[in-house]
C-alpha cells in the first residue's frame, strides 16, 4: 500500500470534472505553500499531523501545474513509508472552489484565501489516502480544513 501512495491519492479523488472556460485568475495561488495547520470534524489536528510529518508542501505554477511533497519524518521513512510526490494540473470551479487534477481523477476543495494563507477544505477520505493512514493511522475525520502558508 505504501509504494502506492500516489495512484491511491488519484484513485480514490472522486472524479469531478468542472473545468473553466473563463480563463479563471489563478494568480494568488502561484508560487509555494506550506501547511501549517489541520483541522477535521473532531477539531485541531495540527499536533497529530506534526509529529509525523517533516512537512507538507504544495507549489502552483502559472501555467496551472502544482506539485504536492508529502515529505514524512526520518522515523516514519524508517518505518517503511517513502516520501510522496503528487504532480497535476489545477483550476478554478465556476463556484471558486479549487480543483486539483492528477491522471484521471480530480478532488475540489473550498478556498478561504488571506494575504499570506489560505484554507483548502475537502473530504477526510481525500487527505486519508494522501497520508496512507493504513500505515500511519492519523484517522482524520469528516471535513478538513488545511491551513497553508505562503513560503
Amino acid at each position: 500500500m505504501r509504494a502506492c501512495l500516489p495512484l491511491a491519492f488519484a484513485i480514490l479523488l472522486a472524479a469531478c470534472d468542472g473545468g473553466n472556460d473563463g480563463g479563471p485568475d489563478l494568480s494568488y495561488f502561484v508560487g509555494s505553500w506550506t501547511l501549517v495547520g489541520v483541522e477535521d470534524d473532531t477539531g485541531d489536528r495540527t499536533a497529530d499531523l506534526d509529529s509525523l510529518l517533516d512537512a507538507m508542501t504544495v507549489s502552483f505554477t502559472a501555467a496551472g501545474a502544482f506539485t504536492l511533497l508529502v515529505d514524512y519524518t526520518q522515523a516514519v521513512n524508517d518505518g517503511g513509508t517513502a516520501d510522496a510526490t503528487i504532480n497535476g494540473t489545477y483550476d478554478l470551479a465556476s463556484d471558486g472552489r479549487l480543483i486539483l487534477s492528477t491522471t484521471g481523477a480530480a478532488a475540489q476543495f473550498g478556498v478561504v484565501r488571506r494575504e499570506t494563507e489560505m484554507d483548502l477544505s475537502g473530504s477526510a477520505l481525500v487527505l486519508n489516502q494522501i497520508l496512507d493512514t493504513t500505515v500511519l493511522d492519523v484517522g482524520l475525520m469528516g471535513t478538513v480544513v488545511l491551513t497553508l502558508a505562503r513560503d
